[in-house]
C-alpha cells in the first residue's frame, strides 16, 4: 500500500510486508525506511548488510 503526502512535497509511504523476497540491482532516487519487524538484508556494491527490526535505513541516490 503507497500513500504519497502532500503536505511532505509527495513523500511516498509504502506499507509492505515481504517474505524471501529478492529484487534484482535497480536504484531509487531516494529512500529511507523503517523496519518494524523482522529483518532486511541489503546488499550494495558486493557489501552485505542487515536491518534488524527497529532499524531505520537511509540509501544514498542512485546506489545499487
Amino acid at each position: 500500500h503507497i500513500t504519497r503526502l502532500r503536505a511532505l512535497n509527495g513523500l511516498e509511504l509504502k506499507d509492505a510486508r515481504f517474505q524471501r523476497q529478492v529484487f534484482p540491482a535497480h536504484f531509487h532516487d531516494r529512500q529511507f525506511g523503517l523496519i518494524e519487524e523482522g529483518i532486511e538484508q541489503l546488499t550494495f556494491q558486493d557489501r552485505t548488510f542487515a536491518a534488524p527490526a527497529r532499524s531505520v535505513i537511509v540509501i544514498n541516490p542512485a546506489d545499487v
